[in-house]
């Protein structure tokens, strides 16, 4: 939201917007660079109204979507700020208010419609949180049982038992022969331990290379706040995978 606003303030420097967008680092550059971007390429009726729309979002006092943020991460959020922060967010009030509430919840990104099918990676972070966490953890034994598959022996043996669901289902399109080499799966697997979130962090790192930045910080905020703290450096560090599984097994 507040990338968006800076790339609205930056056209109006004309021929110098690209070079004080450059300037600015962090996540805030990347997002203010990336909506530059995506107003380039629109016509000028399309980018007169995709920049109103932006500016109307940034004056609001919280994101839109917040009730698709899950609660323990905006109750995290207002631990710490006043008491009237509280109500700020759930009834809004005078500018005081307002101000409260943008503090508080400053740092989330706007949150899809929701949905109940991730037909596109961009749909990911709307469904819901029970639904997107099941979708990570079926990618991740996938996963998985592809790994058991090249171990063979033991781990093979022990994956009929405890993943087979997703061996009938990696053994059929759109997922057999889709999830990438060998080594790629292995790299994936390696360094995750044999607990309760193994799943989720696997398909998490499955997840990553499709998920721009904002869609990843989405999927954080979708699910629980404990979960998310997890998965956050899977997703973050397997972004720049460069041999990513096919969407097309994933969906």
């Amino acid at each position: 939201m507040v990338g968006e606003a800076i790339a609205c303030a930056a056209r109006r420097l004309g021929a110098h917007a690209d070079a004080v967008l450059a300037r600015i680092g962090g996540r805030l550059g990347v997002e203010a660079r990336a909506a530059a971007a995506i107003l380039a390429k629109l016509a000028p009726g399309d980018e007169r109204m995709q920049r109103a729309q932006w500016l109307a979002t940034a004056r609001h006092p919280v994101p839109p979507g917040l009730r698709s943020i899950h609660a323990t991460w905006i109750e995290a959020a207002l631990a710490e700020q006043p008491a009237r922060a509280r109500t700020a967010v759930a009834d809004g009030g005078d500018m005081t208010d307002v101000w409260l509430a943008r503090r508080a919840l400053a740092g989330f990104a706007a949150m899809p419609p929701p949905s109940t099918i991730a037909r596109t990676p961009i749909e990911l972070p709307a469904l819901a949180p029970d639904a997107l966490r099941a979708w990570l953890e079926r990618a991740g034994a996938d996963h998985l049982a592809r790994a058991a598959e090249i171990a063979g022996g033991d781990a093979l043996a022990l994956a009929r038992t405890s993943l087979g669901e997703a061996l009938d289902r990696i053994a059929r399109a759109p997922r057999l022969g889709q999830l990438g080499s060998k080594r790629a799966i292995l790299q994936r697997c390696a360094g995750i331990a044999n607990d309760e979130l193994r799943l989720a962090r696997l398909g998490a790192r499955v997840a990553a290379p499709h998920l721009d930045d904002v869609a990843r910080r989405q999927v954080i905020q979708r699910l629980p706040r404990a979960l998310a703290l997890v998965i956050r450096a899977d997703l973050d560090g397997f972004a720049g995978d460069p041999h990513p599984v096919s969407w097309s097994a994933l969906a």
